[in-house]
């Protein structure tokens, strides 16, 4: 929906409640401003406000992200790092949001990832297959490769014992 009558006052006061609710970062706030038929300077001029009234902070931002698909979404470290990328955020920004990360933990999280993920294949797969599907699953998720093949094998290890 496009709103021609927008001004840059109208538009940062939408995104002032919007930056209230939930935390944005640059990128989300330009593409939801681009709905709005303003111009480039108005445009640039909303977003250094919110920047300036700590509505938007990338740091925050990157924080809350980091843990929230740590905690809700189950991600690993290198899908986590490539989204804030792709999002725009400063590399030094997202190296100190990644320390909200205990990466000795990436082993357990993934383990109990897995287990979950355990249950949905079938019981036909052989081990080979069982293996490639739980290591390729692990990667999607942004695990390294490592603690990838050493859950997997440690899981499906016990796996094998259990149905023996």
């Amino acid at each position: 929906m496009v709103h021609d009558d927008l001004n840059k006052e109208m538009a940062l006061g939408a995104m002032q409640r919007v930056c209230s609710g939930r935390e944005l970062c640059v990128t989300d706030v330009l593409r939801r401003l681009r709905k709005y038929s303003i111009s480039q300077d108005d445009l640039s001029w909303v977003v250094e406000s919110l920047l300036k009234d700590g509505f938007v902070d990338e740091s925050r931002y990157a924080k809350a992200f980091v843990r929230d698909k740590v905690l809700l979404s189950g991600w690993g470290v290198k899908k986590i790092i490539w989204a804030l990328k792709n999002k725009g955020i400063d590399k030094l920004v997202i190296d100190e949001a990644i320390k909200e990360i205990t990466l000795s933990e990436e082993p357990v999280r993934l383990e109990a990832i897995l287990k979950n993920k355990l249950k949905s294949y079938r019981k036909t797969d052989n081990a080979k297959q069982l293996n490639n599907k739980m290591v390729r699953f692990a990667l999607s998720r942004g695990f390294s490769l490592d603690i990838s093949l050493s859950v997997v094998n440690k899981l499906l290890s016990n796996f094998a014992q259990e149905n023996e």
